[in-house]
């Protein structure tokens, strides 16, 4: 009989488990998502000392579904630094989405400077959102996210950045592109600058290109 009855506690244990733990689980996500919203409302609404804080603790957690608000925050606060900063350490595609989208002023704002933290925090992971941001119908977004991948890793987005900085419509952005390309200290790359210094439209893409060349030929 011992047997049987150790076989019917055994069974009995499991089914109290998987009755229990979904329970638990929802339990955990639901006080999850409470401490996150309490968190983003800091953030939103609260002095300076409790926003970074609060940055700190939601950086930790890393939750995708506080995006939209973090996204939010991003555009309208004075602080858009923490959002930012939250946004790379979620580090999702929608989150890198955000950032690139950011880097969208003409001028070194708050808010893009803020992005640009984000970026660099996430490294890797910001690359091909960068890349796409390249393909962006906005000169200002192409102009700064050329110059995110030169910081982060232009190698890795050589293609994106080489096709920039022969093609690109407007000047500021073939100059960026030609910069973070020169970053890479590739000297496989020294034709294409001599290419675009002798051929591009505008002195100051020729003159940028000129000075890449130098610099890996060991010139600068």
């Amino acid at each position: 009989m011992r047997p049987c009855r150790c076989r019917t506690l055994i069974y009995l244990f499991v089914t109290l488990f998987f009755l229990v733990q979904p329970a638990l689980i929802l339990a955990q996500d639901g006080s999850t998502q409470d401490e996150v919203a309490r968190l983003l409302d800091i953030l939103a609404t609260g002095d300076l000392l409790a926003q970074e804080q609060a940055a700190q603790q939601l950086a930790e957690l890393a939750p995708p579904k506080a995006i939209p608000q973090l996204v939010k925050i991003l555009q309208s606060s004075d602080t858009p630094r923490l959002a930012a900063t939250v946004l790379g350490a979620i580090a999702t595609p929608s989150a890198m989405t955000a950032l690139v989208n950011a880097l969208d002023d003409q001028k070194l704002t708050l808010r893009r400077n803020a992005a640009q933290i984000g970026l660099l925090s996430a490294g890797d992971k910001a690359i091909q959102p960068l890349a796409i941001g390249l393909q962006s119908n906005k000169p200002a977004l192409r102009r700064n996210a050329a110059d995110m991948l030169g910081y982060i890793d232009p190698e890795r987005a050589l293609t994106y950045l080489l096709r920039a900085a022969r093609r690109d419509s407007d000047p500021d952005v073939r100059i960026a592109a030609i910069w973070a390309l020169s970053q890479t200290g590739d000297t496989d790359l020294m034709p294409v600058f001599k290419a675009i210094a002798a051929n591009d439209p505008d002195p100051d893409v020729r003159a940028t290109a000129e000075l890449a060349e130098g610099q890996l030929d060991g010139g600068g």
